[in-house]
């Protein structure tokens, strides 16, 4: 992967800046005072001292020791470089420490964030599976795919689940773990037969919609532009709860997917549940329903065995939910519900 180029404050080549180990060999020459107690505590010998002295020195083309005094006395330069040397290896020990601490903590807690829907249903399923599997600590929040996308890149969370395919920006990658196709849902006294269209139905009833700022909203409308549908816009929201509310109340229809219907299931009785394929096209073709891919989003320094559980335990948990949970409740046929994907990376 290209190395990014560094900000203007530090365009420097960077090769006539000193080793860090001449400019410790040197904070110690200082501290000691003598060549031989540095050599002592580097572990080398007093020549390698004085070799590393004498390119220090050549380097930076300026005289750092007062030769021939005993204890060891710094030049004007030599005190100058001093004072910076140990300030910078000061804060090098404290970087180093900082990093092994974030490491430690990050094999110690695997913060996840998922949408909505996925919390509300398979969430808890995710953080028994990596609990049981002697993973760290799983902390999960749930949000939208473009904010939870942000905060990936930002390093605020360690892994995604989303249902956008995009990469996003630096060294993220993707996995595909399953489908959903989406449903039809109708209030309980709402007719349709074999002639019906989205059209026809958009014209009897005004469509609940999911908001355009979501990824489901937005798979919605595109799927109807595909079509050539226009139903005006009326009520939109983030989430299942209100779209059902309102559909269960005889105020209109919705577009929406098992997992959304599950998360809100106190619902499911009110309403009529349909394939989408129950509906025509205006030339009379049966429609294919669209779908929503959830993807596993992560960086690339990720522990690979973290990711793997995380990907088994999903589609695990997604298969027994779908084919032996929602499928019956829906009565309707697994296999018109979803796909299971095998991880397929991305970027």
């Amino acid at each position: 992967m290209p190395v990014p180029s560094p900000p203007s404050a530090f365009d420097h080549d960077f090769s006539d800046i000193p080793d860090w180990n001449l400019l410790l060999t040197w904070v110690l020459i200082v501290q000691t005072g003598t060549l031989a107690q540095a050599a002592r505590q580097l572990g080398i010998s007093r020549a390698a001292v004085s070799q590393r002295l004498k390119q220090l020195e050549t380097g930076l083309a300026t005289e750092l020791i007062i030769h021939g005094m005993r204890p060891a006395q710094p030049t004007m330069a030599g005190t100058e470089l001093y004072e910076h040397a140990e300030r910078l290896l000061r804060q090098a020990s404290i970087m180093r420490e900082a990093m092994r601490a974030f490491h430690a903590e990050k094999r110690r807690i695997v913060r996840f964030g998922t949408v909505e829907s996925f919390a509300g249903t398979l969430g808890p399923c995710l953080l028994a599976g990596l609990g049981q599997s002697g993973l760290p600590e799983i902390r999960l929040s749930s949000g939208l795919t473009p904010d939870l996308e942000r905060q990936l890149e930002k390093g605020q969370v360690d892994m995604t689940v989303t249902t956008s395919p995009a990469i996003g920006k630096g060294s993220l990658r993707k996995h595909a773990l399953f489908s959903e196709r989406y449903l039809l849902v109708l209030p309980r006294d709402a007719r349709i037969d074999r002639t019906s269209t989205l059209d026809g139905l958009g014209r009897a009833l005004p469509l609940i919609r999911y908001s355009a700022r979501s990824v489901i909203g937005h798979d919605i409308d595109v799927y109807l532009n595909l079509l050539g549908v226009h139903i005006p816009r009326t009520s939109e929201f983030d989430t299942a709860g209100p779209i059902l509310s309102l559909v269960s109340s005889g105020m209109g229809f919705a577009i929406t997917t098992p997992l959304c219907l599950w998360e809100v299931r106190h619902f499911i009785p009110l309403v009529q549940i349909h394939s989408m394929s129950s509906l025509h096209s205006r030339k009379g073709q049966r429609l294919s329903p669209p779908e929503r891919t959830f993807y596993l989003g992560y960086r690339d320094n990720e522990p690979p065995a973290i990711r793997r559980q995380a990907e088994g335990v999903i589609q695990r948990a997604a298969e027994q939910l779908m084919n032996d949970v929602i499928g019956p409740a829906l009565a309707i046929e697994s296999a018109l519900l979803w796909q299971s994907h095998a991880g397929q990376a991305r970027g």
